[in-house]
């Protein structure tokens, strides 16, 4: 009689996985020293970071969990989120919008983009609440034009 095998091995989809958690680094392993900030995304509602290891090529970078990156990399992350952030801009008194230049959403909400007049062209965000309250005129003018550009001509 030819001997057993054993039935096939079925891997579980991913969401049906117990996370395997891995120990803290021992002396004896290597630990890796972060260099730079090169990108940041929103991967299953956590933020991560596209890390350049010191002495490594920018090929080698990895993308890293903000939870991991805290603890020693706090003042990497912040001076790389304030140089990349764009500014959220509240009205202050005697703002005036020079131009929207568009519309995003962010988390459901929805945000201008926009300059002031004296900003040198510098953009930055404002709510949509915001721009009713302090440029209506032009929130409607902008939703306007954005209208016509969706509507073909002749209809």
């Amino acid at each position: 009689r030819p001997p057993r095998t054993p039935p096939p091995t079925r891997v579980l989809p991913k969401r049906y996985r117990t996370p395997v958690v891995k120990p803290e680094p021992t002396e004896a392993e290597e630990l890796y020293e972060v260099e730079a900030m090169l990108n940041h995304k929103n991967h299953r509602g956590e933020r991560q970071f596209l890390v350049k290891w010191r002495g490594y090529p920018e090929s080698e970078a990895t993308w890293e969990p903000e939870g991991k990156l805290l603890g020693s990399c706090s003042e990497l992350i912040d001076k790389y989120l304030k140089e990349t952030t764009r500014p959220q801009f509240s009205f202050a008194r005697d703002s005036v919008v020079e131009k929207i230049k568009g519309m995003k959403t962010r988390k459901g909400d929805l945000f201008f983009e926009e300059t002031w007049v004296g900003s040198d062209g510098e953009s930055s965000h404002v709510s949509n609440s915001e721009m009713y309250k302090h440029a209506p005129q032009q929130t409607l003018q902008y939703y306007e034009e954005y209208l016509r550009g969706l509507v073909p001509k002749g209809e």
